[in-house]
């Protein structure tokens, strides 16, 4: 691929596939220098597939921290390991055991806050086949918790700003945590950029556009990066902004989004 893009790795848990390492060896080796790899995990990675990352170029790695199924220090010691490699720790808040939560995020900001991006978000599923109003009860219940919310407003996505403007030409400025809040995360029939900007990975290796397209049933994934007699050339190079078919978006919000001209 001969033109910046970013291959975001997810599941699942996309570390346990058998072919992992040698996948992202050849996501790195075939594409271009600006390119990354970015990997989501919950660092129940191998010690082993650690120092095999940290010596291939182009690789990061996104730490995603769940209170009630990962012992805090094992998952710090892992994040330690792969520090020279490691972008961002989210730390999901879960409203049933929101104190232990807030406990575990103060030490692992204190940790590694200054080395990369230490981030509170609520845990949310995202899934358009989910309960429709399940999401928004988590991001309720995370407003409600005002240590949280200050946290998140003052580090990382869900305080980012985001900017933008209306068909009046009339500009403002919002974040992922007010859009959540106020349900103003649809995007349906509006064209946005995710789809030429980044290539999300399944723990599978199939490709989809953005992350509704992995939660949605009826979708079947264009490509496969496992499938060796089929070459990516054609896929990569007819990477073009698609037009939001979902009700609801919850982790799109920093790629451009604008209405189709008429």
């Amino acid at each position: 691929l001969n033109r910046k893009c970013s291959f975001f790795l997810y599941g699942g848990e996309p570390t346990i596939h058998p072919q992992f390492i040698d996948i992202v060896k050849v996501i790195s080796e075939t594409s271009c220098p600006e390119s990354r790899v970015e990997i989501q995990t919950n660092m129940s990675i191998k010690d082993e597939d650690i120092h095999k990352l940290i010596n291939i170029e182009k690789v990061k790695i996104l730490a995603s921290y769940h209170h009630l199924n990962c012992d805090t220090k094992d998952f710090m010691l892992k994040c330690l390991k792969s520090k020279s490699i490691l972008k961002q720790i989210t730390v999901m808040y879960q409203r049933d055991v929101s104190e232990s939560v807030l406990e575990a995020f103060k030490k692992i900001d204190m940790v590694f806050g200054k080395s990369c991006n230490v981030e509170l978000m609520p845990l949310l599923c995202g899934s358009i086949e989910e309960d429709e109003e399940q999401p928004y009860r988590e991001i309720e219940g995370f407003y409600a918790d005002k240590k949280a919310l200050e946290i998140s407003n003052s580090k990382g996505y869900g305080g980012a700003t985001l900017k933008g403007k209306l068909s009046s030409g009339e500009e403002f400025e919002t974040s992922p945590n007010e859009l959540w809040y106020k349900k103003q995360n649809c995007f349906k029939g509006m064209l946005c950029n995710v789809s030429k900007e980044r290539i999300i990975i399944d723990s599978d290796g199939s490709c989809y556009k953005c992350f509704n397209e992995i939660f949605d049933g009826s979708i079947k994934p264009k490509y496969n990066i496992t499938i060796k007699d089929r070459s990516p050339e054609e896929y990569l190079k007819n990477l073009q902004h698609m037009e939001c078919p979902y009700e609801k978006c919850f982790f799109e919000f920093n790629h451009k989004k604008f209405l189709k001209k008429n």
